[in-house]
């Protein structure tokens, strides 16, 4: 069986029953301007919650349905995946309030869209208490992370630019000093900002960030081609078996002209994919480098380079003959000609992984690499007294 309720977070798995649900359900009402079904919610959460109910008939929340099905049935696995709360609220109404005293009132949800750091870990412990109470042979639990601060869906005021390729349904509002209206334009100031992002980061303990890389791609006249990337920027030659030649500066300083069958631009989190097949090396993915690779070189002393986050690298294919591919992340592909100048700096956007807290990132290196050979004992020990888990 199967209990699950979008828009639901630790409070409503908690409380919420059939109950709560109906009681909440307003009359119909006919709406020729707003063609929209009253209370969608509710009515969605209603007809779920219908069918958790005890032997008596009484309604009971998904945590109370769970705990029944595992006194008279039998759970093999428990998944519990809910949210925190819906920072979007904040982004939307343009206004922030945080969680009160009386935050697991469930009549008093919708006075606030933050919670603040304690009244989350008091409501998770909760969670928690009632979990071990459920009689299952094991459980997952996890809590879904939202966005901190969701694009504007509509931009503001029509300033705004197109979305990213990773979220086309977004756009990025830009707004400058100078085209900034008081009062007209609806905003959150910087401090808003930093204050829901701190709170919303504090519910996650293994949160990774990672580096991004901005590229752009200049052919003579025409319109620049954009992308950002996570993994890596890859340079290949064209159709015919010829190697390409690709000038590289760094910083805008020359580097060297590579003769290869590309060239391989990667993050830390891309180190591990392309490049690491064309002999690149292993950066670990929280540091913030950028790894220069080319692919099968003519000159064998052409070796993978590690630069800092900062460097500016512009490559310039100057082969006459055949043209290359550019491709982003493994997903999109632009043809260049010679000439054409790619440049690829690190991006001001970055990428948030919740990691388990049970596998950690050599661990899973040795995994993926089948690497060989066996803790020592005395590794084995050191680990078991710190509380950490081993395979």
């Amino acid at each position: 069986d199967a209990l699950a309720q979008f828009g639901f977070d630790l409070t409503d798995a908690l409380q919420r029953t059939e109950f709560t649900e109906r009681n909440g359900i307003g009359p119909a009402r006919r709406r020729f301007l707003a063609p929209t079904i009253p209370d969608a919610g509710l009515r969605s959460s209603a007809y779920v919650l219908s069918h958790v109910h005890d032997s008596d008939g009484v309604p009971l929340s998904l945590v109370d349905g769970a705990r029944y099905l595992g006194d008279h049935g039998r759970i093999d696995t428990l998944v519990v995946a809910l949210g925190a709360n819906n920072a979007l609220g904040s982004v939307r109404s343009l206004a922030i309030r945080w969680s009160e005293a009386d935050h697991s009132r469930l009549d008093r949800k919708d006075a606030y869209n933050v919670w603040t750091p304690e009244h989350f870990r008091q409501t998770y412990a909760e969670l928690v208490r009632q979990i071990r109470n459920i009689k299952t042979e094991r459980v997952i639990l996890c809590t879904i992370p939202h966005v901190t601060i969701a694009p504007f869906a509509h931009g503001i005021n029509g300033k705004d630019m197109p979305g990213s390729r990773y979220f086309k349904q977004y756009v990025y509002p830009v707004v400058t000093e100078e085209t900034f209206t008081p009062g007209v334009d609806p905003h959150l100031t910087a401090a808003d900002a930093r204050a829901i992002d701190g709170a919303i980061d504090c519910y996650n303990t293994f949160i990774e960030q990672r580096m991004m890389l901005d590229v752009e791609i200049v052919s003579g006249e025409e319109e620049p081609r954009e992308g950002t990337v996570l993994n890596d920027v890859v340079i290949n030659r064209g159709n015919l078996s010829r190697i390409v030649e690709l000038e590289t500066t760094v910083n805008g300083r020359y580097l060297t002209t590579f003769k290869a069958d590309g060239l391989i631009v990667a993050t830390p989190t891309g180190s591990t994919a392309y490049s690491l097949a064309a002999g690149g090396p292993i950066v670990f993915p929280e540091l913030c480098s950028v790894i220069i690779n080319p692919i099968c070189p003519h000159t064998l002393t052409n070796r993978p380079i590690i630069l800092p986050e900062r460097a500016d690298i512009g490559v310039t294919l100057r082969t006459q003959e055949e043209g290359a591919t550019v491709t982003l992340d493994g997903q999109v592909s632009f043809t260049v000609r010679s000439g054409d100048r790619i440049t690829i700096r690190q991006s001001p956007c970055i990428t948030k992984l919740i990691s388990s807290p049970h596998r950690d990132y050599l661990e899973i290196l040795r995994t993926k690499l089948g690497w060989g050979g066996s803790q020592t004992e005395a590794v084995r020990k050191r680990r078991d007294a710190d509380g950490t888990q081993h395979p």
